[in-house]
């Protein structure tokens, strides 16, 4: 239930996080074996603070807290149960991988209506799409969507799918650049269509 609060009670969004937690982190319990074998503790560490993070969202709390023990003891250099909390958080992780990949697939509106934004609409969506990232808050995918028609029909196709990818992954940070990045190109594509 908490996650669907998080997810600004959207279960499709919140199920479309909980698929892509499952494709995102696939690979994580080897990848951090591997890591800890080679001594790479600063990674293993990194991955365990990703995991800890998108646990946290969707109100995985054991997962969380396993990762966040695994992530400390890792910082801290201290390796006398490393082997015990890997185990325990590559347990949980495998765990919730298999349950997020016994979802569906998320079923895309094939009728969706595109409405045309009027200048004053999409200035105003494309702010609060700017706030809600900088907030991290999980109403930007909501907004994103009303934007994103829109972002095609100016040519924006790679710029659509890098937001998209950073939105799946709740990376609010590489999603803000890129809408940056966009609000760049929008503007120059207005200053030539000006002259």
């Amino acid at each position: 239930m908490q996650a669907l609060v998080f997810s600004n009670h959207n279960s499709t969004l919140l199920h479309s996080l909980l698929l892509n937690f499952g494709k995102r982190f696939v690979n994580a319990p080897t990848q951090l074996r591997e890591y800890i074998q080679l001594q790479k503790f600063n990674e293993a560490a990194q991955l365990a603070h990703s995991i800890k993070g998108v646990a946290g969202t969707l109100a995985a709390h054991d997962l969380k807290n396993a990762a966040s023990t695994l992530e400390s003891e890792l910082r801290a250099g201290e390796f006398d149960r490393i082997d015990e909390q890997l185990n325990d958080l590559t347990d949980k992780l495998e765990f919730a991988i298999t349950a997020a990949n016994t979802l569906p697939p998320v079923v895309e509106n094939s009728g969706s209506n595109v409405s045309l934004l009027t200048t004053n609409e999409f200035e105003n969506l494309l702010a609060q799409l700017q706030t809600a990232l900088r907030g991290n808050n999980f109403k930007a995918t909501e907004i994103f969507t009303q934007l994103k028609s829109y972002l095609l029909s100016q040519n924006l196709e790679r710029e659509v799918s890098e937001l998209t990818a950073s939105l799946e992954q709740l990376d609010f940070k590489n999603a803000l650049s890129i809408l940056e990045h966009v609000n760049f190109l929008l503007e120059e594509k207005n200053a030539q269509y000006c002259q």
